[in-house]
């Protein structure tokens, strides 16, 4: 009898008889482990395999060979793709540029790429002043506000480039990103409108798919303004929410019930007087 014993964790044992599993002496058995996978030619008709003190499986080495080949090209093509980051810059200046404001392009990404971020803004300043239906120098010029922490007028910059090229995606993917940011720095102050209204702007930028994750994070947003209210619990504040938020699945309608319970109640008109006459003695008698 024969022992293979591999890192206290497993033990192999190969003997004629009693076997657990029966192979073609021209089949190897494949052994796979949490820390790899071992192939043992033998001669042997039978093998015993015990476990100690991790889980063993036993796979023909086609039906195998396929499973690994899967994971391994899933593998390097998420790899592949975590590994590829797309320039959110645009190096390549337009055609048919003036020699001065070639230059003046050149310089500009130079300095946006060496984070002299001072510099690059006043530069692409200087080159939007002669291009302004340049959607590159607009969206570079974000690109230096974003850089810079200067969030509002790094949107600005890519709205205007995407109005210029409706359908280039970096353009829409740096104007997502930039809103993102803001709707982070908003719900950290508890600003919690403001974040609903950037992510309704990237609502409008994201595919099908991606709308509705963002809608439940505006789902959250609203979860927490209620929550806002309800310690409040005054009617003006019920009121203003419904008016702002009429379609929240669950919050409306129990301020709405709320609102309807803290208003007072009104008598119809007219009725108090026709009552009154009526009470009132006759003066002839």
């Amino acid at each position: 009898m024969a022992s293979l014993p591999f890192a206290g964790m497993i033990q192999i044992r190969f003997k004629g008889s009693s076997c657990f599993r029966t192979l073609s002496s021209k089949t190897p058995p494949v052994f796979v482990t949490g820390l790899g996978y071992f192939i043992f030619p033998t001669s042997q008709q039978h093998i015993d395999v015990k476990i100690k003190k991790s889980n063993m499986y036993i796979m023909f080495p086609a039906l195998l060979l396929r499973v690994l080949l899967t994971v391994l090209l899933l593998g390097i093509s998420g790899c592949v793709t975590r590994s590829v980051l797309v320039n959110p810059h645009f190096e390549m200046p337009p055609e048919n540029l003036p020699k001065a404001q070639l230059e003046l392009y050149n310089r500009a990404m130079v300095r946006l790429k060496n984070n002299q971020l001072d510099n690059s803004i006043d530069l692409w300043k200087q080159f939007l002043q002669n291009n302004p239906r340049s959607f590159r120098g607009h969206n570079n010029l974000g690109m230096a506000f974003y850089s810079n922490d200067q969030l509002a007028p790094a949107v600005t910059s890519f709205e205007t480039a995407l109005a210029l090229e409706p359908f280039d995606t970096k353009i829409k993917d740096n104007l997502k990103r930039a809103l993102r940011f803001q709707v982070t720095i908003s719900r950290e102050n508890k600003d919690y409108e403001t974040a609903i209204e950037h992510l309704g702007r990237v609502k409008k930028l994201t595919d099908l798919k991606g709308k509705e994750q963002v809608a439940l994070k505006i789902k959250t947003l609203q979860d927490l303004i209620y929550e806002q209210v309800k310690r409040a619990n005054t009617l003006e504040d019920y009121e203003a929410f419904v008016a702002k938020y009429p379609d929240n699945p669950k919050n409306s309608d129990e301020a709405r019930r709320l609102i309807a319970k803290m208003k007072p109640q009104e008598s119809p008109v007219g009725e108090f007087p026709e009552i009154q006459g009526d009470m009132l003695p006759d003066p002839a008698q």
